[in-house]
């Protein structure tokens, strides 16, 4: 609460912790310089401002509290949902581990399919090395490779 606060439509709080002083020093010279001189009764309004002054801080401390029980239920949701997103996330990791594993071994198998079929046309054919006559070498044609890779794929000639 600030200084200049008002404790009640009487006194600010300044005001009122210097009357108190004054009351607590139950000297009739310091009455002189209490903000409640000249007011008759002015141990009862002394006692009326402390108990208005009393209830606001109670007030305030049960808004704090409650403020404060608000604030730390949203950080357990919070925490709540940041450990599910990891998770989660967790989860993600080793699907894209798997589908990661899927797709090397689907490769490995294509280029194997597509090796396998490669040799199945590959004819046998005369080869001239050094005018010297090679039987039975495997030989296969540019087109078939092309037409081979087309028929993998999926796409007509």
């Amino acid at each position: 609460m600030a200084a200049n606060e008002k404790s009640s439509a009487v006194l600010t709080d300044a005001e009122f912790k210097k009357a108190l002083e004054c009351h607590a020093n139950s000297d009739l010279a310091t009455c002189k310089v209490c903000p409640l001189l000249n007011r008759p009764g002015c141990a009862y309004t002394l006692s009326e401002i402390a108990l208005d002054l009393i209830n606001r801080l109670e007030a305030d401390k049960e808004a704090l509290i409650a403020g404060q029980e608000t604030l730390q239920k949203a950080l357990a949701d919070k925490n709540a949902e940041i450990e599910k997103l990891k998770n989660e996330c967790f989860g993600l990791s080793i699907q894209c581990i798997a589908m990661k594993d899927c797709i090397v071994t689907a490769a490995e198998e294509a280029v194997q399919e597509f090796a396998e079929r490669l040799k199945e046309r590959a004819k046998e054919t005369v080869v001239y090395k050094n005018e010297l006559c090679v039987m039975g070498a495997p030989f296969v044609n540019v087109k078939d490779i092309d037409n081979l890779v087309k028929e993998m794929v999926g796409e007509t000639e």
